[in-house]
């Protein structure tokens, strides 16, 4: 199994996940060690976009969870911000 260490860290990256959940949105920016929640809502993905557009991102991993996850990819494809849905298994 392949894993990241300290040492291995690109810090000019900046790897975003989200958990995506029925009510919240749970963001962690990888290289910054950021952790940060917002509700999955319309204003609590535009305050989420406007935080994330500070960076330089590399990329956004969100997982796929039966559409709740759409209204995120949507705002973040509009603003050509680099999201990859992955399957949750």
């Amino acid at each position: 199994m392949n894993t990241t260490t300290a040492a291995h860290i690109d810090r000019s990256e900046r790897n975003v996940g989200i958990d995506i959940g029925k009510s919240t949105l749970d963001v962690c920016i990888f290289e910054l060690d950021v952790y940060l929640q917002y509700p999955n809502t319309t204003e609590g993905i535009r305050e989420l976009i406007k935080k994330l557009s500070r960076y330089n991102l590399t990329r956004i991993l969100v997982e796929a969870t039966g559409g709740y996850e759409r209204g995120l990819v949507e705002v973040c494809a509009e603003k050509e911000l680099p999201v990859i849905i992955v399957q949750p298994t």
